[in-house]
């Protein structure tokens, strides 16, 4: 198996990332995949990666740290991406943690929909599939991909969504990454049987 999304880079992991990884692999967990947040760990997690030969990773902009960054990133974004895949043996395997999170009190849509455009042009650029968040803001994700649809496909996390929105990923290319919220107490099946929750 490959984890497709683990922030190995921060606690419990990164306390003890060889046990961590030890444990992984007794568990069937082959590779793992680090998405990261923003320019702040981009580097730590490429040195993370060389040291462990088990551990891949994404680069991108999260919008849950949109605030941290200067309207340039996404141009920084892309050198980094292109010194990354020219590497011989590269690990960068994807473009992101990347999305629309408009739960956050303050925000500003309209960068993060910017952004978002950026790495999906980015991923398409040097073909990696993408690593997508969203939440409070499925409409706005899906018109998104529909103006850029990732050609190499890419992985939505932590979906929580309803039977038809997952369709809609699904007929976009994209996978689902089906987290702990279909476990809440206010999951509910819907009409066809599946298990729906409110979408966060």
């Amino acid at each position: 198996m490959i984890d497709t999304h683990c922030h190995f880079d921060f606690p419990p992991f990164n306390n003890d990332p060889k046990r961590a990884l030890m444990l992984a692999q007794e568990g069937g967990v082959k590779k793992i995949v680090i998405p990261t947040v923003g320019q702040s760990n981009w580097s730590k997690v490429q040195r993370l990666c060389q040291r462990y030969p088990a551990l891949y990773y994404g680069l991108g902009i999260h919008p849950f740290f949109s605030a941290e960054h200067t309207s340039d990133v996404c141009q920084r974004l892309n050198i980094e991406l292109k010194e990354a895949v020219q590497q011989p043996h590269s690990k960068c395997v994807a473009v992101g943690e990347c999305g629309l999170d408009f739960a956050i009190e303050i925000v500003d849509r309209e960068l993060q929909q910017t952004w978002l455009q950026a790495q999906l042009q980015l991923a398409n650029i040097y073909r990696l599939p993408i690593i997508l968040h969203c939440r409070k803001a499925f409409p706005e994700l899906v018109r998104a991909i529909k103006a850029e649809t990732p050609s190499q496909g890419g992985v939505y996390h932590g979906f929580s969504g309803s039977y038809q929105q997952a369709v809609q990923l699904i007929d976009l290319g994209l996978k689902i990454g089906v987290g702990g919220t279909i476990t809440y107490e206010r999951a509910k099946k819907n009409a066809r049987g599946y298990r729906e929750t409110t979408p966060f």
